[in-house]
C-alpha cells in the first residue's frame, strides 16, 4: 500500500511540473531595435459622394517609406512607430449631365440647372509627410525564417501638392414657369464650353488605417529582411471641401452646385478616400536580443 502511494504521488508531481513548464522556442527573439520600410503599390480614390458616376479615378503608382523604433512588448508582439514620406500621381477623369435642384438666379427666378461635364480632368500630385503606429504578431527572429502580422494607424501631413486641370464644362437653365430654356448667356451664369480652370486643394490632415503580412528573413546577427503585402484605406475625405466660387453672376447655392461636380469634385465629406495596395519590403535592426 505504501509503495502504491508513493508512486502514484511522484506521478503527480511529474505531471505537475511538465503542466508548468513554459513553451520554450528554439529562436533568437529580438526586444528592440530600428526598422525601414518600403512599399510601392496602386493607388485609386474610391468616390462614393454625390459625384460618383461623373467623377472617376483610376488606380495609379503610390509609394511609401518610413523608419522608426520597435519593441517587444510580449511574446511574439511588437509595437513600431516611426516617420515617413509617402506621394502618389492620379487622376480624376470626368464626364457626365447633371441636373439640379431648383436654385435662384441673380435676378431672383427660380430654375433647374444643367451641368455638362465634358472629358474634363483633374489630376493631383500631393507628398504627405507620415506617423505609422502599428502593433505587430509574428515570429521575427534572427535565427531562422518567420513571419509577421501588423496592423495600425498611419497619420498623414500634407507638404506638397502639385494639382492641374484640363477640360470644359456648359450650363443652361430651364424656367418651369415659363416653360422656357436659356443657355450660353454668360450675364445669367449660363455658359458653353467653357474652360474649367480651377485647380483641385486637398486636405492637410489625413487618417488612414493600415495593416500588412509577410515573411521574415536573418541576414545576419542584427539584420532581419522582410517582405510581404500592405494595404492602407483613408478613414476621412482627401478634399478640403471648399467651396469655389470665381463668377460673380451667381449665388452661393449655384456655385456650391458648380464646385461639387465641376470646380473641385473632391469637396463632397462622404467620399474620396484613398484606397492602396502593393508590396513591402524592409530591415529590422536589432540592437538587443533574447
Amino acid at each position: 500500500m505504501a509503495l502504491g502511494k508513493e508512486i502514484k504521488n511522484k506521478t503527480n508531481q511529474n505531471e505537475e511540473t511538465t503542466t508548468k513548464q513554459p513553451l520554450i522556442r528554439n529562436t533568437i527573439d529580438p526586444i528592440w531595435g530600428f526598422y525601414t520600410e518600403a512599399s510601392p503599390g496602386l493607388i485609386q480614390i474610391k468616390n462614393k459622394g454625390a459625384t460618383s458616376g461623373v467623377w472617376e479615378s483610376d488606380a495609379n503608382l503610390a509609394y511609401t517609406f518610413s523608419a522608426g523604433y520597435f519593441r517587444e512588448i510580449a511574446p511574439m508582439l511588437k509595437i513600431k512607430a516611426g516617420f515617413g514620406l509617402s506621394g502618389y500621381k492620379t487622376t480624376l477623369t470626368g464626364s457626365g449631365e447633371i441636373v439640379s435642384q431648383p436654385l435662384v438666379d441673380i435676378d431672383n427666378d427660380t430654375y433647374i440647372e444643367t451641368l455638362k461635364i465634358l472629358s474634363a480632368e483633374h489630376t493631383i500630385n500631393p507628398i504627405y509627410l507620415n506617423v505609422p503606429v502599428s502593433v505587430e504578431y509574428g515570429t521575427v527572429n534572427i535565427s531562422q525564417l518567420g513571419y509577421y502580422i501588423d496592423i495600425g494607424f498611419e497619420y498623414s501631413y500634407l507638404i506638397s501638392e502639385n494639382n492641374t486641370t484640363s477640360g470644359t464644362y456648359s450650363t443652361s437653365g430651364y424656367y418651369p414657369q415659363w416653360g422656357v430654356k436659356l443657355e450660353n448667356i454668360p450675364e445669367l451664369g449660363f455658359y458653353t464650353d467653357r474652360a474649367l480652370d480651377t485647380e483641385l486643394t486637398l486636405k492637410k490632415n489625413i487618417l488612414s488605417i493600415r495593416a500588412g503580412a509577410g515573411i521574415s528573413l536573418p541576414i545576419s546577427g542584427v539584420l532581419i529582411f522582410k517582405v510581404g503585402i500592405a494595404g492602407y484605406k483613408g478613414i476621412n475625405s482627401i478634399g478640403n471641401g471648399k467651396n469655389i466660387n470665381n463668377d460673380n453672376t451667381i449665388s452661393e447655392p449655384i456655385s456650391k452646385f458648380r464646385t461639387n461636380y465641376a470646380y473641385n469634385p473632391l469637396s463632397t465629406s462622404k467620399g474620396n478616400k484613398p484606397l492602396r495596395f502593393g508590396i513591402e519590403f524592409g530591415l529590422y535592426i536589432c540592437k538587443q536580443v533574447k
